[in-house]
This record gives C-alpha cells, sequence and structure tokens, in this order.
C-alpha cells in the first residue's frame, strides 16, 4: 500500500509484513529511490513500513530508524551545503 499526504508531505510504502523485503528488489527499490530523489529535495520524506519498522528513503542514501516509540518523533533536515543539498533524518526523544 503506498500512502501521499501532501499536507504532511510524506510518502509511506506499507510493506506487507509476510513479505517483508519484498520492497528491496530491483523492480520496486529503484521506483522508490526514485520518487525519493524527486521528492526529497522539495520537503517530503518517503518512507517504508514494515509492520513497526521504518526505513526512510533518501536520494543519496537510505537511513533505518527501525520502531519509532510513543515517545520519539522523527526529525528531518534539508540543509545547502557548499557541496549542495544534504538530508539528516534521525529520531528524538520529546
Amino acid at each position: 500500500m503506498v500512502i501521499l499526504t501532501r499536507e504532511t508531505r510524506h510518502l509511506l510504502i506499507k510493506a506487507d509484513p509476510a513479505f517483508p523485503d519484498a520492497w528491496k528488489t530491483p523492480l520496486f527499490y529503484n521506483e522508490i529511490k526514485s520518487m525519493a530523489r524527486e521528492l526529497v529535495p522539495r520537503g517530503f520524506q518517503v518512507a517504508v513500513q514494515v509492520n513497526q519498522h521504518f526505513v526512510f528513503i533518501l536520494p543519496d542514501r537510505d537511513v533505518d530508524l527501525g520502531s519509532v516509540a510513543e515517545d520519539e518523533n522523527i526529525v528531518f533536515h534539508r540543509d545547502m551545503t557548499p557541496s549542495g543539498l544534504q538530508f539528516r533524518i534521525y529520531k528524538s526523544r520529546m
């Protein structure tokens, strides 16, 4: 299942728990990475969810944040550096 929310700027791909690694096959992963290259620079977050496990897909890498507790937030930064746009994403306690 794919959920795109323009208001919160999230693209969430919910993987079937019966096939938790299916999203990593080139057929799916290449499409997900392509969407991340297009959307993340525009301020969207692109994530794959398997059960309660989250992997965020950035244009240059994937960030496995694991499970996100109720008292944690996901923090996403886009920073302009001399070498271009850089992305940071991490969990933070409320």
